[in-house]
């Protein structure tokens, strides 16, 4: 049941109609974490929607909810569908930059959405220049994700031998108008609400998600705006997200990380950042 502050309205809307919006990923939210099994499955998923032959006229491939709050006009807070939405944005990225060698702008008239960070602002740029930029993708553990993704992307195609024509019709599918058949589209949820129930809301989606680990929770907690001073809120959630990604890339560096964990340790960390927040709760981790 929905909280008083919370007005809730669920629409379906075909992927070219989100091309009008500017994405903004909130500070509570962890970054991008799709492996290139999930890229893939989608991609497949949608190409043999777009080959199925005899689909009926009301037929469409139907993507899992993206959950927003309208911050202003066409701009929204992404609560839930990150992963999503970051993901077709690389599909986009790839096949314009590297096949149909011109824009959806002359295309279709759109450009590619947006997509920003309240605290991780490097990564818009990032994003947009992942084609150019790939082997860059070691400074942080959100680039490795994205160009994981954009690399497994590339791959799919070139492993199904995706001619001119092939691409052009699964964009014709992935970017249909409105009034033409066989679609993909997203479930939109949007809601009406204020900021703690925002964050309420992105944990209750997220609990039992095994991508969200501890460490990601803990990191959202960390973030949010109401744990400091409106004036300081910003420069304060950017350096803790800073120092974040930082201990996250030195606990990456193998040397480092078997000094300080033991290899046969029972335990085995999605995030090794979780490993300090063991050894702060004096969690058993040695073997047994």
């Amino acid at each position: 049941m929905a909280e008083e502050n919370e007005i809730n309205q669920l629409d379906l809307k075909n992927i070219i109609q989100l091309l009008d919006c500017d994405f903004i990923v909130p500070d509570y939210q962890r970054g991008y974490r799709w492996t290139s099994i999930q890229v893939k499955q989608l991609l497949t998923d949608i190409w043999e929607f777009a080959k199925k032959e005899n689909k009926s006229t009301s037929e469409f491939y139907c993507l899992q909810p993206i959950v927003v709050k309208r911050r202003e006009e066409n701009k929204y807070e992404v609560i839930d569908g990150q992963q999503r939405l970051t993901t077709i944005y690389l599909i986009l990225k790839f096949i314009e930059s590297e096949h149909l060698r011109r824009t959806l702008k002359e295309a279709y008239s759109k450009s590619i959405f947006k997509i920003d960070y309240d605290i991780r602002k490097n990564s818009k740029t990032f994003l947009e220049k992942v084609g150019d930029n790939i082997i860059d993708c070691d400074c942080n553990i959100d680039f490795f994700h994205i160009c994981e993704s954009y690399k497994a992307i590339k791959s799919w195609f070139q492993e199904n031998n995706f001619d001119f024509n092939s691409y052009n019709k699964l964009l014709a599918t992935f970017l249909a108008k409105e009034d033409i058949e066989f679609p993909v589209k997203v479930i939109w949820y949007e809601i009406e609400a204020k900021d703690n129930s925002a964050i309420d809301i992105f944990v209750r989606l997220n609990i039992g998600k095994i991508p969200l680990t501890n460490s990601e929770l803990i990191k959202a907690l960390f973030l949010q705006k109401d744990n400091f001073s409106d004036k300081q809120a910003s420069l304060k959630q950017i350096q803790i997200a800073s120092e974040w990604d930082t201990i996250e890339k030195t606990l990456q560096d193998n040397s480092f990380w078997l000094f300080i964990n033991n290899p046969n340790n029972s335990i085995k960390y999605e995030n090794r950042i979780e490993y300090i927040f063991d050894l702060m709760k004096k969690r058993k981790i040695d073997p047994e």
